[in-house]
This record gives structure tokens, sequence and C-alpha cells, in this order.
């Protein structure tokens, strides 16, 4: 993060993230500490797994091994994980949540998760959100959906109210795989999962007018023609959204095309979705323009990301 948000100081001055200090701050400056505060400081090793989580790997490996599930790992990485975090439930709970994430989003490799005296500056940032704007934010804040838990996947919101642009929401849903392998909570499949932390939103923002963005791992089937044909994912999901929850759905009017596609070469699905939206609740802020974007190739041949973006401009009723 910190070499991003470095390269876009100049035109993104203004970002928030779940392990940022502050706005604008990823850590606390140097400058503001005292003098025991900044030996501290500069002695520590951060790292998503310590010590203590090393030995703990060791007996969870143990019991991998003993459960059959290295086995199944080679048979595929999420029967795998799913063997793991249930037969060996105890042992993971009895890591830092920041270890279990690290490892398993790393296809079970320490590299990066380990302490590391020449990287001492390595937290986690858990659920992969940032936000970063031209101009400032006021109350800029995290939020998890279930912060009585323990997840492999940490799942949670950004918010803030942006200058010019009104309140805004940045979040990474729950993605719809068919094997289930979270320990710690306690839904059927992930499409539940899913449809509780919509829940969880609507009522933490208590109804204000806001623009919801991000990967939301959920979109409607489309009959159309080419790239705006398109395959649902967990639909029913979506149509709550735009039923009950009320959120306005622009992109498919003014673009429509997938963005979650087959012409991808970073992926190898066989059906076009649009998984990635900027949705509107409310009438305070209204959305024009609004388009798929990050869909070029580079010099390499791929696109920045599996996933292409959406872009939108917004004006507010003020």
């Amino acid at each position: 993060m910190r070499p991003l948000v470095e390269s876009l100081q100049d035109t993104y001055p203004y970002h928030y993230s779940a392990i940022h200090y502050r706005q604008g701050d990823i850590r606390k400056p140097t400058s503001e500490m005292g003098w025991t505060e900044y030996f501290k400081y500069k002695a520590s090793v951060f790292s998503p797994c310590t010590a203590s989580d090393h030995v703990t790997l060791m007996s969870l490996m143990a019991c991998a091994l003993r459960e059959g599930c290295v086995s199944k790992m080679s048979e595929s990485g999420l029967l795998g994980t799913q063997c793991i975090t249930q037969q060996c439930r105890t042992i993971t709970k009895s890591l830092s949540q920041e270890c279990v994430s690290c490892v398993v989003l790393q296809g079970g490799s320490l590299a990066g998760c380990s302490p590391n005296p020449f990287n001492s500056l390595n937290a986690m940032n858990r659920p992969g959100l940032v936000l970063m704007s031209k101009t400032p934010m006021t109350s800029p804040q995290y939020v998890e959906y279930f912060p009585d838990n323990e997840m492999v996947t940490e799942r949670g919101y950004l918010e803030a109210d942006i200058s010019g642009v009104g309140k805004v929401v940045c979040t990474h849903m729950t993605a719809l795989f068919d094997v289930y392998y979270e320990y710690d909570l306690h839904f059927d499949n992930f499409t539940v999962q899913q449809a509780e932390e919509f829940a969880t939103l609507t009522r933490h923002l208590a109804g204000a007018d806001h623009l919801l963005m991000g990967d939301l791992n959920t979109g409607p089937q489309v009959a159309g023609e080419g790239e705006r044909d398109l395959d649902g994912e967990g639909e029913v999901n979506f149509l709550r959204l735009t039923g009950q929850y009320a959120y306005q759905a622009p992109y498919f009017s003014q673009d429509g095309r997938c963005t979650y596609c087959t012409d991808n070469p970073l992926l190898g699905n066989t059906t076009n979705k649009v998984i990635d939206h900027i949705l509107v609740k409310g009438q305070s802020q209204s959305v024009t323009n609004i388009e798929r974007t990050l869909d070029t190739m580079l010099p390499s041949g791929v696109p920045v990301s599996d996933h292409y973006g959406v872009k939108a401009e917004v004006c507010t009723s003020d």
C-alpha cells in the first residue's frame, strides 16, 4: 500500500484503509512520537504471523497431514482449506486472524507473512480495501461485518463523507465459492453469508444516502448481445439490493458490459458477469456517464486486473 499511495500522492492526497493511523497517514509520523515511542516503533517487527504463530502452524500442519487435508489440497485448494479449517478448527482459532488470512490468501505460503527484520513494517490490510480521494474525507472509518468472529477472509467496508461527492461506502463482499471454509461462522454457504453482510451494511447505514462501490460478488442475469449477455452471480442477493434495499444500478442502462469477462486473459471463466458496481442509495447523489474502465491491455498483453473497473461522474443535490 505504501508505494501505491506514495505514487498517487499528487492526485489523491487523501486516503484511508483499515490499517491507516489516520486519513493520509498509514502510520503515525515519527515526528509526532516521543523518544520512548520512537525507539519501540523502530525496534518492533510487524508481520501477519508472529513467532508464536509459527509454532502453532507446525501443529496445524501435523493436523492437516493426520486428517488427510494435504491430499485434498492437491485435489482442490478450496477443499483443502475447508478440511483444515473444519477438522483442525481448534488449532486454527489459536492463530492470529492476520496469520490465517495471510497464509491462506498466499496459497499456503509463509512468504511475506513471517517476521522479517529487513521489512519490519509488514502489517496486513486484511479486507484489502483502500479509499483514495482528491478532496478531503470526513470521519472515515472501517467497519467489520462480523467483528466478534474470526475469518479466513475478513469482510467489512470503508465509509467516508467526501467533499463534493457525498457519502461513499467501499466494500468487497464474500465470493460465492461452492465450498464453505470459514471456521468461526455458522452459515450454510457463502450466498447466505453474503446476504447477512448486505443486511448488516444496511442496518449500520440506517437509510443514509450513499454510493456503494466495489467488488460486490453479485450481479443479475441479463439477456443481451456479446459482452452485455450476462450470467447471474448470487442473483438473489442482487435483486434484494435493488428491491428490498432500494439501490439504483444505473450502469446497466448506460453501459452494461461485463466486468468479469471471458475475454480477460487472467481468467478462465466461460461466462460474462457484472459483479463490480457503483450503486446509488437515495436522491442526494446522482450518477452520470457511468461506464466500464481499466479494460485495455498493457504492453504485456494482459489488463491490470482480472476484474475490469467501473467509473462514473457524481453530482450532489447540495
